[in-house]
């Protein structure tokens, strides 16, 4: 079950949290597009677009290491945490 919420209830200016101390263990990042994203988000979520994370020239192939690092830095993700679980949502419904 995906819960969105609206535009007016989402702080898209908010300085990046870590999702660790907000939902335990977990991080919810949501991939959808910007457009997509301006419709509504999902409390706690993570807003990081798909394209930022596949290659502009191939969408079946992720960006280098070191890029995907500063995504996950730059929104304050410990991604190098082992207990910390992150899932992706692409709002695709599957």
């Amino acid at each position: 079950c995906i819960i969105l919420c609206y535009l007016d209830d989402c702080d898209r200016n908010a300085e990046p949290k870590s999702a660790k101390k907000e939902s335990g263990n977990t991080v919810i990042l949501d991939t959808r597009g910007s457009g997509f994203a301006r419709k509504g988000c999902m409390p706690s979520a993570i807003h990081l677009p798909y394209s930022k994370i596949a290659t502009a020239t191939n969408s079946l192939v992720i960006q280098p290491k070191a890029i995907l690092e500063k995504l996950f830095e730059e929104r304050g993700i410990d991604y190098l945490d082992p207990e910390l679980k992150i899932i992706l949502s692409c709002g695709s419904g599957v």
